[in-house]
């Protein structure tokens, strides 16, 4: 299923992403839950234009997308726009990555500002690719 194609309230969020195509991941919003600190997120195949390989998706394409998508739950929380991913923990990768779309999830797990602990996964045909944990600090 290519979640690129379908219509997402999100789009001007994902657009406001200081990330610009290519380099933007995050192509389809499917849920955001800020009371409960999590999004689902898409990252869908591109067309030959993309830089990123048809074959795999090298985990740091997979690493960028989920601090995309922790960064959109982070940016959606709070009125800012300045974030950083200061560190990732314990991240494991099902490697090699081979299929598309990859599905993003993150988890608010701690909050001790301004730093954001935050649990991330991608999976893929339902099999989890990768996940961890990582830490976004946030200027307001």
């Amino acid at each position: 299923m290519n979640h690129s194609n379908q219509p997402s309230e999100f789009l001007p969020e994902i657009a406001s992403l200081k990330q610009k195509p290519p380099f933007r991941f995050i192509d389809y919003v499917e849920s955001l839950d800020i009371g409960q600190g999590s999004i689902v997120a898409w990252m869908a195949e591109h067309d030959e234009q993309s830089f990123r390989p048809k074959e795999y998706v090298p985990p740091y394409v997979v690493l960028e997308a989920l601090a995309q998508a922790s960064s959109f739950l982070v940016m959606s929380q709070l009125a800012t726009r300045r974030g950083y991913v200061v560190g990732f923990d314990s991240i494991n990768f099902s490697y090699p990555i081979s299929c598309k779309p990859l599905r993003l999830q993150a988890k608010l797990l701690q909050v001790s500002h301004p730093f954001y602990t935050i649990d991330i996964g991608a999976s893929c045909e339902g099999h989890v690719v990768a996940e961890g944990q990582l830490r976004v600090y946030v200027e307001i």
